[in-house]
């Protein structure tokens, strides 16, 4: 098998490597090779392969997926991935994510998660477990969440404190390159676009300058006063509210309801709520964008989301994807690393 990758490398949901023509590369040697040179960065970088080269991995879930347990000795926790790839975690280094599944750090920082199977093995070889611990040999070990939960998020001076003082690194100082190049491909017709978390107003004003009617909504009073100062238009309403809080006078009125850097913002067991207010603001015949993304983080904000979280997420809502890609066209420092979404909701 020719092994011809694109910029990055790309892992499927069961940790195996991914060729350019969408097949899995079953080469186990070399998969395992691959899985042990993967080093892992923080930020929205994530994985990298052949850091010398700039490459970098497009995993589906965590960058590293157990599918069985070897041994547990002492603190240790020795596990096998795909390609048959071993590596072993300190017992101490196990969390739990919003989907109930275990995760954490190997011994050389880079993240995984287990298989369903390899979590059932797991609980197999414990002593016993709560929700909050685990028990091996007489030694118990906390299971914190995940994601660590931030309490500032959730209050608006928070964000207007962050505005104030211009502390704003996930500001690009303009509409994001990937929703330029994909409305330019999609073509829409004059629609009416809710932008939640609009921030500083780049994005909405884009839509605005082709001649959209946006509604712009965030919780901070002064990112919207500096966003409208910065964009005076007539085709833009400026709304305050918290996204988290249902706005009836949305119910059904919008052609396209827009995500980006709301998503990531929020506790990540909080943004489960903020679908639902998506799918029951969008017209019957209304879509649903979004740019996303997606990462191994646990501190935020941003908060990191996987492309396998993100999917479980919109499929409880019955969402439809038309278009569901990684994209090359943004910042050098978030290339690979946005998602683009684009589909509908069904009733």
């Amino acid at each position: 098998m020719s092994l011809v990758f694109k910029p990055s490398y790309q892992i499927d949901t069961e940790g195996y490597f991914i060729n350019e023509e969408g097949l899995r590369v079953i080469d186990i040697a070399w998969g395992a090779q691959k899985l042990d040179e993967i080093e892992f960065s923080k930020g929205y970088r994530g994985s990298i392969l052949n850091l010398n080269n700039k490459h970098f991995v497009q995993s589906m879930d965590h960058s590293l997926v157990v599918h069985s347990i070897d041994k547990i000795i002492k603190n240790k926790i020795y596990l096998s991935g795909a390609y048959g790839y071993k590596f072993q975690a300190d017992l101490g280094c196990i969390y739990l994510d919003p989907l109930d599944r275990f995760c954490g750090y190997d011994s050389r920082m880079r993240p995984f998660v287990l298989t369903r199977k390899a979590q059932n093995q797991f609980f197999d070889m414990l002593d016993s477990f709560t929700d909050e611990s685990i028990e091996v040999d007489g030694q118990t070990y906390a299971i914190e969440p995940w994601y660590l939960h931030n309490p500032a998020v959730e209050d608006q001076k928070f964000w207007d404190e962050k505005y104030k003082a211009k502390e704003t690194p996930w500001d690009l100082g303009e509409p994001n390159p990937v929703l330029v190049k994909s409305l330019a491909k999609l073509k829409m017709p004059v629609s009416r676009v809710l932008c939640l978390g609009v921030g500083a107003g780049h994005d909405a004003n884009y839509f605005a300058s082709l001649g959209h009617h946006v509604t712009a909504v965030d919780v901070s009073e002064v990112a919207l006063k500096q966003a409208q100062e910065q964009y005076p238009s007539e085709r833009i309403h400026w709304v305050q509210a918290d996204a988290l809080v249902y706005q009836s006078q949305f119910e059904k009125s919008f052609d396209i309801v827009f995500e980006h850097t709301l998503f990531c913002a929020l506790n990540p067991e909080e943004r489960q709520s903020l679908i639902p207010f998506w799918k029951r603001y969008i017209d019957e015949q209304g879509y649903f964008m979004g740019v996303f993304f997606t990462m191994s983080k646990r501190e935020g904000p941003p908060f990191g989301c996987t492309e396998w979280e993100l999917q479980t997420y919109l499929a409880k809502h019955k969402f439809k994807s038309l278009i569901w890609k990684r994209s090359f066209d943004s910042v050098e420092s978030r290339r690979g690393h946005e998602l683009f979404v684009y589909g509908s909701f069904k009733n």
